[in-house]
């Protein structure tokens, strides 16, 4: 149950994320759904290293580290629009 909540808040969340790319300004929304998203991706990544399952242990890891919000990446906007959408693709995947 745990993880259906994780991964639809994660989902919810990138959602945001991709339509708080659009405006130039980061706000408490975009912090908030960027650690939403940092949450679930460990939470996955817990559960697929119990699993034996390292590859998608491994980029969620990625994930993570991408969406973390105390130590935010910036990309081109662009660069990051992509990249969300390709989280989600993962997401819905796993």
């Amino acid at each position: 149950m745990l993880t259906k909540i994780m991964k639809w808040s994660s989902i919810a969340a990138l959602l945001v994320l991709a339509a708080a790319s659009w405006r130039s300004s980061a706000d408490y929304r975009t912090v908030l759904a960027a650690l939403v998203v940092c949450a679930g991706a460990i939470v996955v990544l817990v559960q697929s290293v119990g699993a034996g399952k390292y590859i998608w242990a491994a980029a969620f890891l990625a994930v993570s580290v991408l969406f973390n919000p105390a130590l935010p990446i910036s990309f081109p906007r662009n660069t990051f629009v992509m990249l969300v959408w390709s989280v989600w693709f993962c997401l819905r995947c796993r």
